[in-house]
């Protein structure tokens, strides 16, 4: 399974919109995973959710007034039990894409091994145990994801000879009614619709990500309360009309550059990529960008050497691009300058080189974080 199977898209040898999983590769994958993450369980490095933010957590101000959470460097050797399964979720979806969502690993194996002190705890005796366990709630993953995709094609007409903006509105109207019976509009009940909606897009070839959905389910929605049909029909007709837009630039060329970048899909890569950096999520970042270059060690003493704490602020006009003449595949080199709490921005940059893909975020490889 490399990046380019697992795009959704329609798969007429096997009927479906998402890859078949092997289970032997993947199974080795969860194996492999768990035995690491047993070990950090058995030398104390990994710790349960509550104990870890009880202990390991601090609260910092951004200069825009923002706050947000991050680990305390002194705990930078020690995870969370959902940190430390968030690894095995990172290389989940590198092999099977976007509809791995967030904390999945984690949620799939709470039920069942939670310890007395809140902790997932998987031992020898229970690996091979969750190994299943978890490629079980794959495959449940997996059909799900592909029915509410086949349901959406139904209510929208044969792809894409009849595909039109009242079509892809209405479908999209369908998944939020679905989401509202689901969930009786109980709390934050668009969360879920935020995660759904880019893997439909996906399926038509058009990139949205869940950041640009839930900033237009803002505009619509509200939490615990049940949106009227007119708010429906809004939303609907303008996650359409971006879809539609991407359809025709796609099929007629129109406006399209590329050797350009998407610049939404650009911050949705660096927004996510800075955001672990200022957290401190050394090992996910590692992870995330394939260990090309730098590791979770020298990614933590880059930062931790440079005078002022970076933040998880980010601007466009703090990023340059430079287009990487490649004959295989399109990719750019990126100088990201990070904000700290007393530069906005520093001269600390980070160097990555982008590589486009089928998702709303490009794939990256992490090349120098330095002073330049």
């Amino acid at each position: 399974m490399t990046e380019s199977t697992n795009a959704i898209f329609w798969r007429e040898d096997i009927k479906s919109f998402l890859p078949a999983l092997d289970a032997k590769v993947l199974g080795e994958v969860i194996g492999s995973e768990l035995a690491r993450y047993e070990s950090g369980v058995r030398n104390k490095t990994t710790l349960s959710h509550r104990e870890f933010c009880e202990s390991h957590m601090e609260s910092v101000k951004e200069p825009d007034g923002a706050i947000y959470f991050r680990k305390k460097p002194a705990s930078d050797g020690l995870m969370s039990d959902f940190e430390s399964l968030g690894l095995l979720d990172v290389k989940l979806h590198n092999i099977l894409g976007d509809w791995i969502p967030y904390m999945f690993s984690y949620h799939a194996f709470y039920a069942t091994y939670r310890g007395a002190r809140d902790l997932v705890e998987i031992v020898g005796d229970n690996r091979s145990e969750a190994v299943g366990l978890l490629l079980d709630a794959l495959k449940a993953r997996r059909a799900e994801v592909d029915a509410m995709i086949r349901k959406l094609h139904d209510v929208q007409g044969s792809f894409p000879k009849e595909l039109s903006q009242p079509s892809l509105a209405c479908a999209v109207q369908t998944l939020v009614n679905d989401e509202i019976e689901q969930t009786d509009c109980e709390d934050r009940w668009f969360y879920s619709l935020c995660e759904k909606t880019p893997l439909y897009m996906a399926s038509l070839g058009c990139v949205i990500t869940e950041d640009d959905v839930e900033s237009i389910a803002e505009k619509h929605f509200e939490s615990w309360i049940q949106p009227n049909e007119d708010a429906v029909l809004r939303f609907a007709d303008e996650l359409a009309a971006i879809g539609i837009k991407q359809i025709f630039e796609s099929q007629y060329g129109c406006d399209v550059d590329s050797d350009a970048l998407d610049d939404r899909k650009l911050m949705a890569t660096v927004e996510h990529l800075v955001g672990l950096l200022a957290a401190g999520r050394f090992h996910e970042l590692e992870v995330l960008t394939d260990t090309i270059r730098m590791r979770a060690e020298e990614i933590r003493d880059a930062v931790e050497s440079y005078p002022g704490r970076v933040v998880s602020t980010v601007r466009r006009e703090d990023i340059d691009v430079i287009r990487i003449n490649t004959p295989n595949k399109e990719c750019w080199s990126v100088n990201v300058n990070l904000h700290t709490e007393t530069e906005a921005p520093s001269d600390l940059t980070m160097s990555l080189t982008l590589i486009q893909s089928d998702t709303g975020r490009y794939n990256a490889e992490l090349d120098d974080i330095h002073v330049l």
